[in-house]
């Protein structure tokens, strides 16, 4: 008797060190290597928010672009897919249609963002290359009638005086190309300290001065992406951001990383201070040289 009540304790102390040293099963996205099966189990991550499965399935040197913003290697794309998560990025995709190694698929977005400018959800075409069971780009854009629809939609947004939500503003008017727009978030006093250039000192201050500053940034096709705010003190705001304008394009070193400190009051920028990253920097003084 003795002996088995022995081997029955044996039995389930085994039992117990095996049960406790298996490893939790994995949940799987994707089951195979062609075209549906790799896009299912990427949206399938996307929407589980899991930003190192996504990244999984893009190759090494993929390139993703959305919008006019390109993302190049799985760095890169995996800042992309962090970005996603933080706006509780849902994707419902479409039927996708298949030839060969491409996918195409016209997909409803839902994020933070949209919810909070009053556009339920955009509609994506999407368009995605698989070589070697690894997406190698994948093309996102939105349909006329969204992009229509998203204009329309903070056009009616009443000016904010929070001071994380005036810099989101201000930066999305930069992002569509208003001027005029984004001239209005400043105060009559207020001044720029930005980069300097051949050409200017970097520091704009009055309403006129930082009109015209910002009609140069519009030409050169500024674009603000990945931005991220944090309220460093009661009115000030630290965003940092990837930044794109068509010198740096043409100098091949776009998008470089920026932060900014912006001090609000009553609703209006008084003060914006302008960096590049030291990586940024360095990379922007190399390019110089050889430019």
């Amino acid at each position: 008797m003795k002996k088995s009540l022995l081997v029955v304790s044996v039995f389930l102390l085994m039992l117990v060190i095996v049960v406790a040293t298996t490893p939790a099963p994995r949940i799987l996205f994707a089951q195979g290597t062609d075209p549906a099966s790799i896009y299912t189990g990427l949206v399938a991550a996307q929407n589980a928010h899991s930003t190192d499965a996504a990244a999984a399935f893009f190759a090494d040197n993929a390139t993703v672009v959305v919008g006019g913003q390109s993302y190049t290697g799985k760095g890169e794309i995996a800042v992309w897919l962090g970005n996603q998560t933080a706006q509780n990025f849902h994707d419902d995709p479409g039927t996708p249609q298949i030839t060969n190694n491409v996918l195409l698929s016209q997909d409803k977005i839902t994020t933070d963002t949209l919810t909070k400018e009053g556009v339920p959800s955009a509609t994506e075409n999407i368009q995605v290359v698989v070589t070697g069971g690894k997406i190698t780009t994948y093309v996102s854009r939105l349909t006329l009638p969204s992009d229509a629809a998203i204009v329309a939609a903070v056009a009616k947004i009443t000016p904010p005086t929070d001071p994380v939500a005036v810099v989101i503003a201000f930066q999305a008017s930069q992002n569509a190309g208003d001027a005029a727009k984004s001239a209005t978030f400043y105060a009559d006093d207020a001044v720029i300290s930005g980069l300097p250039s051949t050409s200017a000192n970097g520091i704009y201050t009055g309403k006129d001065a930082i009109l015209a500053y910002l009609q140069s940034e519009v030409a050169q096709h500024i674009k603000i992406d990945g931005a991220v705010h944090v309220l460093v003190a009661p009115n000030t705001v630290l965003s940092t951001a990837r930044v794109t304008n068509d010198t740096w394009t043409k100098m091949g070193i776009a998008p470089l990383d920026v932060y900014t400190y912006l001090v609000i009051s009553n609703g209006k920028i008084e003060q914006q201070i302008i960096n590049l990253t030291p990586v940024s920097l360095a990379k922007l003084a190399a390019a110089s040289k050889t430019n």
